[in-house]
């Protein structure tokens, strides 16, 4: 019975670059089984070429192997510096309260009035800002309130 790769794996392996043989498997060096023509991309099992199964999980072993150094090489190469802001204090300094109502559809704003909420928090004592959203749990809305706002007095 004869082994050939499937079709989705050589298309894949073309997009990334990495050459394959005759029969689609990936190309390997001889010295390098598991590096292919694409640095970075390692190689193991059948897609080496037809081999056994103790033979593959041994290539498996090897090539995680090698993912392995490599990512150890380029481990905390990326790392950015955290820069805040100076702290000041602020013992002696009233409070400044931040107020966000979520009017999440018919979850909160089908039971709540969210605008009498957002109306009456701007009558409390310390309460600097005041806003609804639709959807104050969002992703945007999230990204939008750890910045610094200019209507915060």
């Amino acid at each position: 019975m004869g082994l050939e790769p499937a079709k989705h794996t050589v298309a894949m392996a073309k997009r990334l670059g990495v050459e394959v043989d005759k029969y689609g498997f990936a190309s390997t060096k001889s010295f390098e089984p598991h590096s292919t023509s694409k640095e970075g991309i390692y190689v193991c099992g059948a897609y080496q070429g037809p081999k056994d199964i103790p033979e593959t999980g041994r290539a498996g072993k090897r090539s995680r192997g090698r993912c392995h150094g490599a990512a150890r090489s380029c481990a905390r190469t990326m790392i950015v510096k955290r820069e805040y802001p100076p702290e000041i204090e602020v013992k002696d300094e009233e409070p400044r309260i931040g107020v966000f109502v979520c009017n999440c559809g018919i979850n909160i704003g089908g039971v709540v009035n969210v605008p009498k909420v957002r109306d009456y928090a701007r009558t409390l004592d310390n309460v600097v800002h005041v806003e609804d959203n639709l959807y104050t749990c969002s992703q945007d809305t999230q990204a939008r309130l750890r910045m610094p706002s200019k209507n915060i007095n």
